[in-house]
């Protein structure tokens, strides 16, 4: 039967851990109107270009005495997940790694400065990477693979909760759930896009940084009297 237990996930809730700026806050309660509005209302974006994501998963060298089996085969069922996920994740454009340890988990931080983030798989416990990537300063979508990477993924979360990283997570035997979490970078990858007209006789330059440094998005000034005279041509 199949059973979920996953953080509730919205776009705003997302976006905001994403930011995770004090610009966030000022900005939340526009975010707020915003997303309370009807569907109808809102002015759809669309990503330009498929949001780049580190698809990582965790687990134990083969043959190391530790959940789930000493002799589990990670590889096939990280091949059977990296499949179903891209499938379910058509605007998404994932490399897939491993990191067995803090190590690895390190260097694969240090090698993609350019992904959207990362979606961490605990296939396995006990590596220590899901604590690297959460520190890593991405948006990162942490996924359970029910029953076999339940403790760790558990345990990661009191710093996440602590610290209020960037981290949502998913513990779930359905590839649906996982994917409703991974898509937002979509959502991510939009906004990073994004430019803004704002009509304003005032300096916005405190505004556009906000919003650049939280969201991704480019504030673009124009003062009525350029209004004006647009209209007047």
């Amino acid at each position: 039967m199949a059973q979920s237990c996953s953080c509730p996930i919205s776009r705003r809730r997302f976006l905001g851990l994403a930011g995770g700026t004090a610009a966030c806050c000022a900005l939340l309660p526009l975010a707020e109107s915003v997303l309370a509005a009807e569907p109808v209302s809102r002015t759809k974006i669309f990503a330009k270009s498929k949001a780049k994501v580190a698809l990582v998963f965790t687990h134990r060298p083969k043959g190391q005495p530790t959940w789930p089996t000493v002799d589990y085969d990670y590889d096939a069922r990280a091949k059977e997940l990296t499949a179903r996920l891209a499938e379910a994740c058509p605007n998404i454009e994932f490399t897939v790694h491993t990191a067995v340890d803090t190590g690895q988990a390190g260097e694969i931080v240090k090698a993609l400065p350019d992904v959207d983030g990362f979606a961490v798989w605990c296939i396995g416990i006990w590596t220590g990477a899901p604590n690297v990537f959460s520190h890593s300063g991405k948006p990162v979508v942490m996924l359970d693979d029910l029953y076999a990477g339940s403790g760790e993924l558990l345990v990661s979360q009191a710093a996440v909760r602590k610290e209020n990283l960037p981290v949502v997570a998913v513990s779930s035997s359905q590839i649906k759930d996982m994917a409703e979490a991974v898509n937002l970078f979509t959502v991510i990858r939009a906004m990073k896009e994004s430019r803004i007209l704002v009509i304003c006789d005032r300096d916005l330059a405190a505004l556009a940084d906000s919003v650049a440094s939280t969201y991704g998005a480019t504030i673009v000034p124009m003062d009525s009297k350029e209004l004006a005279d647009y209209y007047d041509k």
